[in-house]
């Protein structure tokens, strides 16, 4: 039996919170669009000047505008299929993103009175979100694919209009398999995105952070259970943000889950529900009064909704209540097809949720939009402003803290504040300060209390003699470019004076000894850099992950310049992620004239010059090239030093662990008898790969493992005058 999963990282609030009164329904709301059956809302928005703007389908685009008591002031259908995402511009137009009617990722844009200003349609798939950025352009998010590929997979996909609808830009984001962008906010320096990506048929919660000419900053995927599926995110008001979807727990059980995060993408706590069977976040948002809440619906078999349900978290993810509404099954609504999908906050503390519900009397029980306003109490003090800001820090021995709180009680009774360090009461007033005299692990609470119900805040404090304070990039983990250049520093603090030591390490190697380094990356593969920071035995260290995600993960010569005499050949060739990809199309050029489409050439350079080479390698979606300058001098005269090996060298396979086929890369600095064996760990021969002779330069063989058993193998190059062996690993 599956138990309830709690993964808490870090705490930013632990708020000690009553269950609280559920909330009443104040009036429902039923709209039609004129539409004959799939009618329904799918976001729904609080306009600046009062009022609310709904949009959805009513078998093509739908946006409907309502004043603050729920009664219509306009409806309007236009051609499209649907639209998932609304919101009012700056100069109180409103630009709506979905899908028209060829299946487009697409955005339409009306004045206040429901007029069409313009409608653009932008690429094969669906538009899931619409921000307005500062700048004055707006930011559309959803996912792309290729109409004409049967086998062509959905990508995340971000684009960037003007304030007339005209593209300035678009990006593809995502692997090979499914992606899926649905919901994202502006912040410090870029936009955050998220949705759900697929990795070999499983699917995690997607949080991706790109600057404003979409460039990826970094990317997180955060694993629940079997099957994660992201629909919303909300900032939490600290730089963080909570992500809110389901989880498929075992073959059929899909529950609530909520995935809490910080600016740079690391997971803080992951809360689920298995309490209730097949169940779903379709938006999460943030509540004036604190904490969260959040709307979606309760399925039953064939994925029919039956139920919408509404749901109030804490701020640490605590549920306080969760609301599930019924509808009499009779002659005006049918029994199924009933939910909510968002949801926005209004005055007097009342959420407007929408979505669609069954209207038995339509055709063929066709749905119509649903509208609930409800009311909700809010109990407990709210924490508005809290110092540090951070509540999971370091500290050094001897430093001294100022915390600071600023709480309101919504229902305006006197309440007061509590200061607790382990059993320790420190005080009663809005704030305190702690001076760190012992190292160790500590916790600081405050605590706001009206005398029934309390509201807390914990931080959690590392207290040391040396740490590192500091570093850049912010992000742990990036997917980049090939040959993209990345400047990376550190800073440490200490107690004593002595001087700091620092050792920076590309893949286990050190590569540096100052507090920066700048490393370019040339492999397509994924690099770990490591900073270490010392003072004597006292040490502190800081990892990133680099993953240089292009379609060339490895290449041959290695030197990207050379210098060699005249007649020497030298064969050159591109490594794709998967060389078994009916996709891939090749193309070498010499000074821009095309010599061969293969993954690989072999140049005789029989004149004095300086030749490029250019290797061009595409797929479906993108493309990647990479150039090599050979300066040919006269036999026997060379300047500087040789770039290629002077003997014979027999390079690491590549991929190395590897499950079916790898790639075994060697240099002859002259032509000779070679002998290219494969070995298993005892010593005994399992293959002659290589036999005779071949001529200088560089070649390759490939090593078919779908025959041999798991484990370790050596590569032996043998030309007479040298030997050389590599270690290779298969792995099944």
């Amino acid at each position: 039996m599956y138990s309830l999963i709690l993964i808490l990282t870090f705490i930013l609030t632990a708020l000690l919170t009553p269950i609280q009164a559920q909330p009443e329904v104040d009036e429902m709301f039923i709209f039609d669009g004129g539409g004959q059956q799939h009618e329904g809302f799918r976001d729904i928005y609080a306009v600046a000047g009062g009022g609310f703007v709904l949009c959805g389908k009513a078998d093509q685009y739908w946006i409907v505008r309502i004043n603050d008591q729920g009664e219509l002031m306009w409806s309007s259908t236009y051609e499209g299929r649907h639209l998932s995402s609304i919101i009012e511009t700056d100069d109180g137009d409103f630009v709506s993103g979905g899908s028209s009617a060829n299946r487009e990722f697409s955005a339409i844009r009306v004045d206040p009175e429901g007029e069409v200003v313009w409608s653009g349609e932008y690429g094969n798939g669906g538009c899931g979100a619409v921000i307005e950025l500062k700048a004055g352009n707006f930011l559309l998010a959803g996912a792309v694919y290729d109409l004409e590929d049967d086998d062509a997979s959905w990508q995340g996909y971000l684009l960037m209009i003007n304030g007339d609808g005209d593209p300035i830009w678009g990006r593809d984001y995502g692997g090979p398999d499914s992606d899926f962008f649905r919901s994202m906010r502006e912040t410090d320096g870029g936009v955050i995105i998220s949705g759900d990506t697929q990795i070999n048929r499983r699917r995690y919660y997607w949080a991706v952070k790109v600057n404003f000419e979409g460039d990826t900053l970094w990317t997180r995927r955060y694993e629940i259970f079997d099957s994660d599926r992201c629909y919303s995110m909300v900032s939490t008001g600290d730089g963080g943000f909570l992500l809110g979807g389901s989880s498929l727990r075992g073959p059929v059980e899909k529950i609530v889950s909520l995935v809490r995060i910080n600016s740079r993408g690391e997971e803080q706590w992951t809360e689920a529900f298995p309490g209730w069977y097949r169940e779903d976040i379709k938006t999460v948002i943030r509540l004036s009064g604190g904490g969260y809440l959040s709307v979606g619906g309760k399925y039953w078999g064939g994925g029919r909704v039956k139920r919408p349900v509404v749901y109030r978290f804490t701020a640490d993810g605590e549920l306080i209540w969760r609301e599930q509404y019924e509808f009499d099954e009779d002659e005006e609504f049918g029994d199924e097809y009933h939910g909510f999908v968002s949801v926005v906050e209004g005055a007097d503390n009342s959420v407007w949720a929408c979505g669609t519900i069954n209207n038995s009397q339509q055709f063929m029980h066709g749905q119509d939009g649903l509208l609930m306003k409800l009311s909700l109490d809010h109990l407990e003090p709210v924490f508005l402003v809290w110092v540090p800001e951070d509540t999971v820090f370091t500290a050094l021995r001897n430093d001294e803290t100022e915390f600071m709180v600023r709480a309101i009680d919504e229902q305006g009774d006197e309440f007061g504040y509590t200061w607790i360090m382990g059993e320790d009461t420190l005080g009663h007033d809005s704030t305190a300060a702690v001076v760190w005299d012992e190292l160790g692990e500590f916790t600081v609470q405050c605590q706001a209390s009206d005398g029934e119900n309390i509201s807390s805040i914990t931080w959690h404090v590392t207290v040391t003699n040396f740490y590192i304070d500091g570093y850049q990039p912010d992000s742990l983990d990036m997917l980049i470019h090939r040959n993209t250049t990345i400047d990376f520093t550190i800073s440490a603090r200490a107690v004593e004076d002595d001087p700091v030591e620092y050792v920076w390490l590309l893949n286990d190697e050190q590569i540096a000894d100052d507090d920066s380094v700048s490393i370019r990356f040339e492999r397509g593969r994924e690099h770990s850099v490591t900073a270490v920071a010392s003072q004597g035995e006292l040490a502190d260290s800081v990892t990133w992950q680099v993953l240089v995600n292009d379609l060339v993960v490895d290449y041959m010569p290695e030197q990207l310049e050379l210098s060699v005499e005249v007649d020497t050949t030298f064969e050159f060739e591109v490594f794709p992620f998967d060389p078994n990809d009916d996709s891939l199309h090749f193309l070498w050029t010499l000074d821009g004239d095309s010599i061969s489409d293969n993954s690989w050439v072999l140049v005789n350079f029989d004149a004095e010059g300086l030749y490029n080479i250019t290797a061009y390698v595409s797929d479906t979606t993108e493309s990647d090239s990479l150039t090599w300058t050979i300066d040919v001098t006269p036999n026997n005269v060379y300047s500087g030093e040789p770039q290629h090996p002077d003997t014979p060298t027999l390079y690491p396979p590549v991929p190395n662990p590897f499950n079916s086929t790898t790639t075994v890369r060697y240099y002859l600095p002259t032509g000779s008898q070679v002998s290219l064996s494969l070995f298993d760990v005892n010593g005994r021969l399992v293959d002659t790969l290589v036999h005779g002779y071949r001529i200088a330069g560089q070649h390759s063989v490939s090593v078919d493992g779908s025959d041999l058993v798991s484990g370790v193998y050596f590569i032996r190059l043998n030309t007479g005058g040298s030997v050389e062996n590599q270690k290779l690993l298969l792995l099944r």
